[in-house]
């Protein structure tokens, strides 16, 4: 579950150099500039207020509806972290992608003006769709599956990384049961519409993924993943 931790600042030096290199602070606006960070991100905690990230060049947006505040400043990153500054100050924050469209904001340094941390968000639209689910303003007893993608995917599917344990799915109509080696196997409910796979152990239990598939593949890709789901890449047994 997304929660908000609190952590103990760290002084922040003019230049960062916390894991992945040397961070430079940006001084000037970058259009032109392309990032993985591109795009509006949406997060929500276990109160259900809703916070948004705004990513265009090397400029980013925070916005808070529940308190009203809005914060913007320029940012630059390297593989490990990424550093936010503004005429407030700067903070960098650890972050990871999980997908193409969700990403993990972790331990900080510096005095953090959003008071975010270790908070995960998702790209739009795919941020409101999933906040809907988890906040229950959408339930999933109202998807309405779309039969040709749900056959599409019928059988066992093994995961490639063998980090993975040897993760498989098996989906046999609206079930699917997940095997991995040295956990208890996973079991629940399938809902597909739209190449967006819900996976549903309960309603407070389930995963969200952007599926993209072939005769032989499927790639998850997370939109709200759940620590006892796997996703990546399968390949049909």
């Amino acid at each position: 579950m997304k929660k908000i931790v609190l952590l103990v600042v760290l002084s922040l030096v003019c230049v960062s150099v916390f894991g992945g290199g040397k961070i430079e602070t940006p001084t000037e606006f970058d259009p032109y500039l392309i990032t993985p960070f591109q795009g509006e991100w949406k997060g929500v905690d276990t109160k259900n207020n809703i916070y948004t990230y705004i990513f265009s060049g090397n400029r980013w947006e925070f916005k808070d509806d529940n308190k009203d505040v809005y914060l913007t400043g320029l940012f630059s990153y390297n593989d490990k972290q990424i550093l936010f500054s503004n005429e407030k100050g700067k903070w960098t924050q650890g972050y990871e992608f999980w997908s193409s469209y969700e990403f993990y904001l972790g331990k900080s340094y510096g005095q953090v003006q959003t008071n975010i941390y270790e908070f995960v968000f998702t790209k739009q639209p795919y941020g409101d769709l999933v906040n809907s689910y988890y906040t229950k303003e959408k339930l999933f007893s109202d998807i309405v599956t779309n039969e040709n993608e749900l056959a599409s995917i019928q059988g066992s599917w093994k995961h490639t990384n063998p980090q993975a344990k040897g993760a498989t799915y098996t989906f046999s109509g609206d079930q699917f049961t997940l095997t991995a080696q040295g956990k208890r196997p996973v079991t629940g409910t399938v809902k597909i519409a739209d190449n967006i796979l819900y996976l549903i152990v309960t309603d407070e239990q389930f995963g969200i993924f952007h599926l993209k598939w072939s005769n032989n593949d499927i790639s998850l890709n997370t939109l709200w993943g759940h620590k006892d789901l796997y996703w990546g890449p399968f390949i049909k047994q």
